[in-house]
């Protein structure tokens, strides 16, 4: 929203596409969020929005990669699983960043299930810190995959110098 406030100020042309986008956002986490599972589709439909209004937000400040293999059909997903792995890769990595920061995610549909990859960079800022990247939103979705996906999930994090990679894999069949 202050993100919205200030393009409002500047009088941009992208205000309402963000508006739009964020609407369609919070309609989803108000009214379809609430039920104990969602269409995959929609799940992912809210996905591509956020990594929409971070792209406009961001400009041509970050390289965003964004790629979908497969096609989501009836399947029901517990919803909000992908999100904190993309909003931790800009709020850890692109948002840290002032020049070169990137963010790729993967998404691959198939019958028996999704998989979402998220790579990012970070910076480094000091050496404490470095393996602590896991904050209250990882455990908390690790929590809610364990609820609802006891042995039909992966959840794999890899940090490796300036990158961190997440990959998880969900059994839907």
């Amino acid at each position: 929203l202050n993100n919205l406030y200030g393009m409002s100020l500047q009088k941009s042309d992208k205000t309402p596409e963000i508006i739009l986008l964020l609407s369609k956002m919070m309609d989803y986490m108000l009214y379809d969020s609430d039920d104990a599972k969602v269409y995959l589709a929609k799940d992912i439909e809210n996905l591509e929005n956020y990594i929409s209004i971070e792209n406009i937000r961001q400009g041509n400040n970050a390289l965003i990669r964004y790629t979908k293999e497969g096609e989501a059909h009836e399947q029901k997903i517990v919803p909000l699983l992908f999100l904190p792995l993309v909003e931790n890769g800009f709020k850890h990595g692109v948002n840290e960043l002032i020049k070169g920061a990137f963010l790729d995610v993967h998404l691959t549909i198939t019958a028996a299930g999704v998989a979402l990859r998220v790579k990012n960079n970070y910076k480094i800022k000091n050496e404490e810190k470095t393996d602590q990247r896991t904050g209250m939103g990882l455990a908390n979705l690790q929590r809610r995959l364990e609820l609802f996906y006891t042995g039909k999930h992966l959840l794999t994090v890899h940090q490796a110098d300036v990158t961190y990679e997440a990959q998880l894999t969900i059994h839907l069949a």
